[in-house]
């Protein structure tokens, strides 16, 4: 396969380039940096459709993936959430890690929540992150869900969020399936996709802007010592390292402001004040408004 990456204009590149293909898909990565579930449930369903098509398929978080897996593949398919408009900073950090892709086809998702911000172009930084590497870009995709963000319900605006509570739903499965099918067939092709970016007028914000932003608005962020459980899942979610159940803390400067933390401890022995509301995580609020993920058929 060719050695080198495509020249980046937009998204991918500003016109279709030849490259040479593998004679089969005999395996492929799909990896995924995901937070409250959704991009990992995308990610196994795309590996889940591969399967299905004879590939033989690693799926598994970025964290727990060794690097040079990356040089080892036919094909390389990363997601992840949008986060403030953006890769979030500690995928990001990863994609840049990576080694030469020496002409793996790759392919990026993400996943959003309600009508979402600035998706497309993110999906597309992530493809770009590979494409410097020296991946060929074969597709590019974004899949709605109900928002999982807890600032959101936690100050009032639970209407923003039930307005989507039907998602994912089976046709975002097979949204999710049609995706894997376009991009197992496009590695095959021998040619790479132009996809451009997207205008987005708050395009000077994302990322670290507007998570600095609203970290301002914190009051409090911490473990609740007498109600935790000593499970461990807050410092499996965190990405960054930045909790600390046992001292009850939580360092303000390094944590992303993802919000992992609130939404997956079974305890809710991690505790947050926002603009003076208390945050909950996304199980209550599921429980509160008989929210339930659907399994894809």
């Amino acid at each position: 396969m060719m050695a080198m990456g495509l020249p980046l204009t937009g998204c991918a590149g500003n016109k279709p380039q030849p490259f040479e293909p593998p004679n089969k898909l005999g395996n492929a990565l799909v990896v995924w940096n995901s937070q409250t579930g959704n991009t990992k449930r995308a990610g196994l369903l795309i590996a889940e459709t591969l399967v299905n098509q004879g590939v033989q398929v690693d799926a598994r978080d970025y964290r727990k993936t060794d690097t040079a897996l990356l040089q080892q593949v036919d094909l390389i398919v990363a997601g992840t959430p949008v986060h403030f408009f953006d890769i979030p900073q500690n995928f990001k950090a990863w994609l840049d890690s990576l080694p030469e892709l020496g002409g793996t086809p790759v392919a990026s998702y993400v996943t959003f929540g309600g009508a979402g911000h600035n998706q497309h172009n993110t999906a597309c930084r992530v493809l770009e992150h590979m494409v410097e590497k020296g991946g060929i870009p074969i597709g590019v995709e974004a899949f709605g869900n109900i928002s999982m963000y807890a600032i959101t319900w936690s100050t009032g605006r639970e209407a923003r969020t039930l307005k989507y509570k039907h998602l994912p739903d089976q046709a975002s499965c097979d949204a999710i399936r049609g995706y894997a099918h376009k991009v197992s067939k496009q590695a095959l092709s021998g040619q790479s996709v132009v996809i451009d970016k997207e205008f987005f007028a708050l395009e000077i914000l994302k990322g670290g802007p507007s998570t600095w932003g609203a970290k301002l608005l914190v009051d409090r962020h911490e473990v609740n010592t007498e109600t935790c459980i000593h499970c461990g899942t807050c410092v499996a979610t965190c990405p960054t390292g930045a909790i600390n159940p046992d001292a009850g803390t939580v360092e303000s400067k390094r944590c992303l402001f993802c919000l992992g933390c609130i939404n997956t401890c079974p305890a809710e022995a991690v505790e947050m004040e926002y603009m003076g509301k208390k945050v909950y995580g996304f199980p209550t609020f599921a429980r509160k408004h008989g929210i339930s993920t659907p399994i894809c058929r």
